[in-house]
């Protein structure tokens, strides 16, 4: 049996494979700085659950993995990793879920991943927008990157939970003087004010639209 390495050993080679140094990985997996040095120097050896969870989530590892307890991957090099972001695919009608369901979402207990080349919350999660929801600007499929950390401000496209019936649709929040309403994206039927029924999961901060190419003629 080989020795189990320890995670200072796993995180030094990781960072060599994927050229990042320590402020990028800090930066890409929303971990402090300091934590990643105290880690990368062996001072601390039993490091937090929600700090492994982070940084396993952005290697693509098991918890398991990035501990040492189970081995690596054999392809363990992705050239372009430090630019991309995975973020949960969460069923749409699940979404009210989002604060249970991201926590426990990592690699190796979770299916359905997306990738984004921007920086996001360790909270944000990714829907595909069913047909019944679709209306400009956004169209059937799109790829919804919610984030539920940004506080709505006025003219932001958010997610809305109904509490009375448990539905999921998208709004466009704007201010009435100081009152909150809802737009819904089909201008055509009316607004209604943001209430003790309405909840807002996250505001919609990426938008990644299907390129379809029509029939040859």
């Amino acid at each position: 049996m080989l020795p189990q390495k320890s995670i200072k050993d796993i995180l030094t080679v990781l960072l060599k494979q994927h050229d990042l140094n320590e402020s990028e990985l800090s930066r890409y997996a929303h971990v402090s700085q300091p934590t990643v040095h105290r880690l990368l120097s062996g001072k601390t050896p039993d490091p937090r659950v929600s700090t492994l969870k982070l940084i396993a989530r952005y290697f693509d590892l098991t918890l398991g993995q990035l501990a040492g307890t189970e081995p690596l991957p054999l392809n363990e090099t992705k050239p372009h990793a430090k630019h991309l972001i995975r973020l949960p695919l969460i069923p749409w009608e699940l979404a009210y879920h989002w604060q249970t369901l991201t926590t426990d979402y990592a690699p190796g207990n979770w299916t359905y991943w997306t990738a984004s080349q921007y920086l996001h919350s360790p909270q944000s999660f990714a829907l595909v927008l069913p047909l019944d929801h679709a209306s400009a600007p956004f169209t059937k499929d799109t790829v919804l990157v919610i984030d539920p950390s940004i506080n709505p401000s006025n003219d932001h496209h958010v997610l809305v939970h109904r509490l009375s019936d448990q539905s999921i649709t998208i709004k466009k929040l704007f201010l009435e003087g100081s009152d909150p309403w809802l737009m819904p994206l089909n201008e055509q039927i009316g607004a209604c004010r943001y209430d003790h029924d309405h909840r807002i999961c996250g505001v919609i901060v990426q938008a990644n639209m299907p390129f379809r190419v029509g029939a040859a003629e």
